[in-house]
């Protein structure tokens, strides 16, 4: 077989290039289809010791850059954090202020539509619907018993609308009452 020539100049810059990307000397021998050996002769001169303390000189270098960003990330995500934390709070001081608000609003609409409801008695109990059954122990209900067309006695609760008048907002069967 007859020895092959290559040409260094065209083969070095390849060769280097393949090793920044981390190949070993078989793997770039491969790609150029050439010996190992001479993978090794290309490149001897590039990895030479002082070759590889420059090298490690320019990478402590680098590393010290990285360090100092890292350092100033750090210090610029502690500051979002303490800003965003504010902001959280406004918005959950806001939001409890009108969650406040609008339950006010809701009870006092309840209230004023309770109070004008044509099914609501004198003592502010609605008799548009009655309980079989105390309607919760938050709702204070007035019992009374009343007969059915079958005559039985049947005992009927009613519930407090004045005291409560979140119930009202909810009625379909609200009829205002009549001027007298």
């Amino acid at each position: 077989m007859p020895i092959k020539k290559y040409d260094d100049q065209i083969l070095r810059p390849k060769a280097l290039e393949l090793r920044k990307q981390g190949l070993s000397y078989r793997a770039i021998a491969r790609e150029l289809k050439c010996s190992p050996g001479k993978v090794h002769d290309l490149l001897e001169p590039f990895e030479s010791v002082q070759n590889m303390l420059k090298q490690i000189a320019i990478l402590d270098l680098k590393l010290k850059e990285l360090e100092k960003r890292s350092s100033d990330f750090q210090s610029f995500l502690t500051q979002l954090k303490v800003e965003a934390e504010k902001v959280y709070e406004e918005i959950d001081r806001n939001s409890l202020v009108n969650m406040k608000e609008q339950l006010m609003f809701i009870l006092y609409n309840g209230c004023r539509r309770s109070r004008s409801c044509k099914w609501v008695d004198e003592e502010g109990y609605c008799t548009k619907w009655p309980f079989s059954e105390p309607p919760s122990k938050i709702f204070d209900a007035k019992e009374v018993y009343e007969r059915d067309e079958d005559g039985s006695i049947k005992r009927i609760f009613f519930h407090q609308v004045i005291k409560a008048p979140g119930l009202c907002l909810s009625c379909p069967h609200y009829k205002p009452k009549e001027a007298k």
